[in-house]
This record gives C-alpha cells, structure tokens and sequence, in this order.
C-alpha cells in the first residue's frame, strides 16, 4: 500500500482512476435509474474510526448534479473533518464540478490516493 492509500484523510476520483471508466459505464444511483457521471469517494481514518462517503454527480436534467451520501456509520468519522459542512456550504448555490470539490478536500488536509495506474 502507498503512503497516499494509508493518508487518514485521502479521495478517490472515480473517473482518473485506471477501472474508472469500466464502473461509471455501469454505475447507476440506489434506485438504478440515473446515470452517474461522476464519484469523488473520501475515507477518513481518525480517531479509532474509519468511515467511507462521498460525492456522486448525477445526470440531471441538461447537467450532473453534485450530491453527497454518507451511510449513517460514517457520521462519527465525519465530525473529525473539522470545516467539512462548513466549506461545503461555502459553495452556495452553485452546483460544484469535481474539481471544486477536490480543491475544497485539499484545502482540508485530504490528499489524493486516487491510482491511476495498474
């Protein structure tokens, strides 16, 4: 394993990752009708926690919407992201592109394990 696959705080880019085009081919949401366009998945590794959530753009209307999901036993490893919510809601209204969001996540310690290579 890497050092950026043991960072407590790292992200997935779905779409950079060498098997991501494979599973965006085939991903769709919980309910299996929408298409998703993107995932940028974090995993926090902090305080005897570790917890797995993230970022699905979903093929919306004209364009992918930016949701966030996380399974209610990630919610305690969430509280250990200090300014998470908050530079979240930084945003505003304006729909982020998986860009902003890694930006937003490197701002915040994360670091990018993402493999892009086999």
């Amino acid at each position: 394993m890497s050092k950026k696959e043991e960072a407590p705080r790292r992200y997935v880019v779905l779409s950079k990752a060498w098997y991501g085009k494979a599973c965006l081919k085939n991903s769709t949401t919980g309910n299996g009708h929408i298409p998703v366009a993107e995932e940028v998945t974090i995993t926090i590794d902090e305080g005897g926690l570790s917890a797995d959530c993230g970022f699905v753009w979903e093929e919306l209307q004209r364009e992918p919407a930016a949701k966030f999901e996380a399974f209610h036993d990630s919610w305690l490893a969430l509280s250990y992201v200090d300014g998470l919510l908050v530079a979240m809601a930084e945003l505003g209204d304006k729909n982020p592109s998986p860009d902003d969001i890694c930006a937003m996540l490197d701002r915040l310690g994360f670091v990018d394990a993402t493999e892009t290579e086999r």
